[in-house]
């Protein structure tokens, strides 16, 4: 439909068929009609020869002058391989294929005569792959890819382009299955740089193009319109597990007696996106709560419409007691409409969502925030970018058994933002001073204590014994402060002379004194020289502990 209105919004009548278009009064023959163009609606089952034949017959008597041709009838039927059953097949086949070399055949009779003509096939991605469970859909189109070739060969010096669009992954009838597939959706929007599922009206401008004279010196060609759709990669893979993430923090939110969550989706499309949904929703329905649709909220990139929707919700539903933002974003909007509305955080609302801010501590209250283990994305990763390279002739097949794609679990903040008693004073104090140039500060905020050990060095002849002497003493700060190595979330560290005998040392000492699985976000940098005379390295660091958290 919308190719046929682009088409017509262009300059050209429209002669539409299929098996079931209504004789007269469609929805597209009416637009069609709006743009001051002609609508000739038509019949044919394109299983059936005889019924082809029929339209083709009435057709080229009735319009002896077609210009242009747009072969877009389609049809998918799933099923695996070893299952796909011959009538799948034969009507495939017969559709996608029959059907349309017999049409381009008879109307590009005319064509020739004419001495012009402009013809345009539906491919597909898959025109190019194998697919899943669709063999006779792929194998449909892969020949048109090759057909429509053909055809070129032939009748180019004729004056007549026949070229092809291959669509992405479309949201139409045929993609439904998919769509409606978490995770089949998840892992097919992780593979389009646009983030999204395209539209049948995103295809329109490219139709109109090779049906064109801008497109005279184009032939044989397939366009693809997709979003940039990435082929999968083979290599193995650090992802974070963002699914089980949203989950654990609905669960905190129930655990704290939330009944009615508003969840703001930063987007319907991506596969971030789709996964923590999932997670919030699978938590919910394992508590024996209803999924109120309502109260999932879809949000776009418009700071002001999403203003303005989360206003509407909380005014709307009045009972809402807790606010999962999938965003820092969103989060950040969500206080702006609770105060604007009066409404307390989190004595009236309560607040979680996904944030690697450093301010989430400082909000008012602070943040409670699942925020993602960088340091051991990267740790992670480097680990198996060097088993690859050790072992770089290996088969791929063997590297998927031994390397595998890991999954690290983002962590979740206990901060004040979904506490049950929250203060409103700010206290700061400082604790005893370390060696150089050191100090350490508490700040209070709530119940809420953020620790920042800053400038820390140790005393020492050597890197090594300097390194550990500085571990020691942020261990003796935060220990001080009722907090230890595992409430870190941010660390910094400054080398003098950087080289990597240091960094080794350094991430020795780091994991023997604070454990392998309780690495913060990590900076290393290497410096000249440091304030500290004689020392070779500093670390400062950011922890955060909740007080009372009950």
């Amino acid at each position: 439909m919308d190719v046929a209105i682009e088409l017509a919004s262009s300059g050209a009548d429209v002669i539409g068929v299929s098996a079931n278009l209504a004789a007269s009064g469609s929805d597209v023959q009416i637009a069609v009609e709006k743009l001051g163009r002609k609508f000739y609606p038509y019949q044919a089952d394109f299983t059936n020869r005889d019924s082809i034949y029929a339209f083709l017959n009435k057709v080229k008597e009735e319009h002896p002058k077609i210009d242009i041709l747009i072969n877009n009838a389609g049809h998918i039927l799933r099923k695996p391989a070893a299952e796909h059953p011959d009538e799948y097949w034969d009507t495939i086949i017969d559709i996608n294929l029959n059907a349309q070399f017999i049409i381009t055949r008879e109307i590009g009779k005319q064509m020739l005569t004419n001495g012009y003509g402009k013809i345009v096939f539906t491919c597909s991605l898959l025109s190019f792959q194998g697919g899943i469970n669709v063999p006779g859909y792929a194998a449909s189109k892969g020949a048109i890819a090759s057909l429509l070739k053909a055809f070129c060969n032939e009748w180019a010096k004729h004056n007549i382009t026949v070229n092809g669009i291959a669509p992405g992954y479309i949201a139409t009838d045929n993609t439904q299955m998919l769509r409606d597939d978490p995770d089949r959706n998840a892992a097919i929007l992780a593979r389009i740089p646009a983030n999204k599922w395209g539209q049948p009206s995103d295809l329109t401008g490219a139709f109109v193009f090779l049906s064109s004279p801008a497109s005279d010196y184009i032939n044989g060609t397939i366009l693809t319109v997709d979003g940039g759709v990435c082929e999968e990669i083979e290599a193995a893979k650090v992802t974070t597990d963002n699914k089980t993430a949203a989950h654990q923090a609905t669960q905190y939110l129930l655990e704290k007696g939330c009944k009615k969550i508003a969840f703001l989706n930063f987007s319907e499309f991506t596969a971030t996106s789709i996964k923590r949904k999932i997670g919030h929703i699978d938590a919910l329905t394992q508590n024996n709560i209803e999924v109120d649709t309502a109260l999932i909220l879809n949000c776009s990139t418009n700071k002001k419409e999403n203003i303005e929707a989360l206003t509407h919700l909380l005014t709307t539903q009045k009972d809402v007691d807790a606010i999962f933002a999938s965003s820092e974003n969103l989060s950040i909007i969500s206080y702006q409409v609770c105060e604007s509305l009066g409404i307390n955080i989190p004595q009236q609302i309560k607040l979680i969502g996904f944030s690697n801010m450093t301010l989430a501590a400082h909000l008012n209250p602070s943040f409670t925030c699942i925020t993602q283990p960088a340091f051991e994305i990267g740790n992670e990763a480097a680990k198996v970018l060097f088993k690859s390279i050790e072992k770089p002739h290996i088969d791929y097949s063997d590297t998927l058994i031994q390397l595998n794609s890991t999954i690290t679990l983002p962590i979740l903040l206990f901060l004040s933002s979904c506490s049950n008693k929250v203060q409103t004073h700010i206290q700061k104090e400082f604790l005893h001073a370390g060696s150089g140039y050191s100090k350490a500060v508490v700040i209070t905020n709530g119940n809420t204590k953020t620790i920042y050990v800053a400038g820390l060095t140790g005393d020492g002849e050597d890197f090594e014994t300097q390194t550990r002497a500085t571990f020691n003493n942020i261990k003796t700060e935060l220990e001080s402060a009722g907090a230890t190595f595992k409430d870190v979330i941010k660390m910094n560290t400054y080398i003098v002379n950087y080289k990597t005998e240091l960094i080794d040392i350094f991430r020795r000492v780091r994991k023997e004194i604070m454990g392998e699985k309780e690495m913060p976000a990590s900076t290393v940098v290497g410096v000249q020289a440091l304030a500290a005379k004689d020392k070779m390295i500093e670390i400062e660091a950011i922890a955060i502990i909740e007080i009372n958290q009950k």
